[in-house]
């Protein structure tokens, strides 16, 4: 328990995941198009990743991947974090954690070059695409 006490400390946001779980691939996606940047730790793939695995599930994670923590406090699992984010919570969780500093969609699309996928106030899924500013 105090390894993962250690580990949950060292970053605003962990995450602790295993490769093969399309579930913590998913959550991993999420943070990573907020721009959020987590500590992550593959259980299958880190040394004692098992007793890693095991403490996590003492704590309540159930399953034990993925496991959100966010300043230290343990948030929950894909549908505890899906949920905090359909309810608008989850991005100023992560602004109060340090985590997140700014929220531009506009910034993820210049440095990605890709559309930002968002929620419209309805909870519809729908995509941003701007246009690259001419210089003046």
């Amino acid at each position: 328990m105090e390894r993962v006490n250690r580990m949950v400390a060292e970053k605003p946001v962990v995450i602790f995941s295993k490769s093969s779980c399309c579930m913590s691939y998913s959550i991993k996606s999420l943070f990573n198009e907020f721009g959020v940047n987590p500590a992550v730790y593959e259980l299958d793939e880190i040394p004692r990743g098992g007793e890693i695995e095991q403490a996590l599930l003492r704590l309540g994670c159930n399953p034990a991947v993925p496991a959100v923590f966010i300043g230290g406090e343990f948030i929950g699992g894909d549908n505890e974090i899906m949920s905090l984010h359909l309810r608008r919570s989850l991005k100023p969780m992560l602004k109060r954690a340090g985590a997140l500093w700014f929220d531009d969609k506009v910034w993820h699309q210049q440095m990605t070059n890709e559309p930002s996928f968002i929620f419209n106030d309805s909870l519809e899924l729908s995509y941003v695409v701007v246009e690259p500013s001419q210089p003046s």
